[in-house]
């Protein structure tokens, strides 16, 4: 009989435990003075997400298995006019608003009324066992704690953590501040969430950047040519390799093609050295249209999924263009980050000293001078 009970309890977790996980996150709007039939608009930082309808007072959202948790507004268009307001957030202290919330676990309830924020059109509004969004308004939205108002010490941040273990938005917080934080310090601070939270897309992804960071390996970044084919050599196929990782939305990046260019034709016949230019969109179609438009002579490859994270871990990759020369273990021996003027001349510097050839734009400095 206890056997049986046994079992059956723990059926039962499993099953709560597995709708939790694949629950999605609903934001519902109650009480909202708003007409029924006005269009109520979720965004982020990333741009529209979803749209619903007022009815009866009430709208309501569902967003499925959230990978971030990035802060969310409601906005409502006014009238017929190309204009929008938002639905005001009222933090703890007194007179002082804000226009996005965080999701809290599961649901997150909006109460509204018919109080208008000054003579505005923004309607003021609250919302219920605000926990997650508590953290938020603390710390005046900041992503990170590298920009909020808290004592920068790990033990305050642990403290913090321990105080709220359960929160994706400490999570989030945690992940945009991976850089500033030493590796095993950002292991202890992840270690004091709750299991759900480390499970969660964020969480799994500093999970991830960890262990490549206490990797006592070298792991090689996976990436795919045009035919899809996948590529590991990129940075060990000659002596020195120069792997110059892009995206098509980089303006920089384009900037720096013809720079590019120069240099391969300079030492397009040199063995010893390689150029890859490796490209971070998430879109193969967007990609493609990239290489058609900015046509080059070496390889071009387009990074694998899930594979960004590594190179945030292997080389602290923040902005693009970011250009790393590797010898042939792949340990990088040189790395530029960002588009500079100069950089072709500091580019072809790396590349003899590396390899013992001649360099030529010193030797005609020197003879101008």
């Amino acid at each position: 009989m206890i056997k049986y009970l046994y079992y059956t309890l723990l059926f039962c977790f499993s099953l709560i435990a597995c709708s939790q996980k694949g629950s999605p996150y609903k934001v519902e709007g109650r009480n909202i003075a708003l007409e029924d039939g006005q269009i109520v608009y979720l965004t982020n930082i990333f741009g529209f997400k979803d749209s619903t309808i007022v009815q009866d007072n009430k709208f309501k959202f569902e967003i499925p298995s959230p990978k971030r948790f990035d802060v969310y507004s409601i906005i409502f268009k006014i009238g017929d006019r190309d204009e929008f307001d938002f639905l005001i957030f009222p933090k703890p202290e007194k007179d002082k608003y804000w226009t996005s919330f965080s999701l809290e676990k599961y649901a997150t309830v909006i109460d509204g009324g018919k109080e208008k924020l000054l003579s505005g059109n923004n309607l003021i509004v609250n919302i219920d066992n605000p926990k997650e969004n508590l953290l938020l308004f603390r710390y005046d939205g900041a992503s990170s704690f590298s920009d909020a108002k808290v004592e920068k010490s790990v033990k305050a941040i642990k403290s913090l953590i321990d105080d709220n273990t359960n929160s994706n938005h400490l999570m989030s917080m945690l992940y945009y501040s991976r850089f500033g934080i030493e590796v095993r310090d950002l292991k202890s601070l992840y270690d004091a969430f709750d299991p759900e939270v480390q499970l969660t897309y964020l969480g799994s992804q500093i999970n991830n950047f960890i262990e490549y960071k206490l990797s006592e390996h070298l792991i090689p970044v996976k990436v795919s040519d045009l035919s899809g084919v996948q590529v590991t050599d990129v940075e060990t196929k000659t002596d020195l390799n120069m792997v110059v990782f892009e995206a098509s939305y980089c303006g920089p990046c384009i900037k720096e093609i013809p720079l590019l260019k120069k240099l391969h034709e300079q030492f397009k016949d040199e063995k010893r050295f390689s150029i890859s230019s490796v490209s971070i969109d998430e879109d193969s179609t967007v990609w493609r249209q990239f290489i058609n438009r900015f046509p080059i002579e070496w390889p071009r490859y387009k990074i694998n999924e899930g594979q960004l994270l590594l190179l945030e871990a292997k080389y602290s990759l923040t902005s693009i263009p970011f250009v790393v020369f590797t010898n042939r273990e792949g340990q990088a021996v040189k790395i530029f980050k960002g588009y500079d003027k100069d950089s072709y001349d500091k580019y072809v510097e790396v590349i003899t000293s590396r390899l013992n050839l001649p360099n030529y734009v010193t030797v005609i400095k020197e003879q101008l001078n």
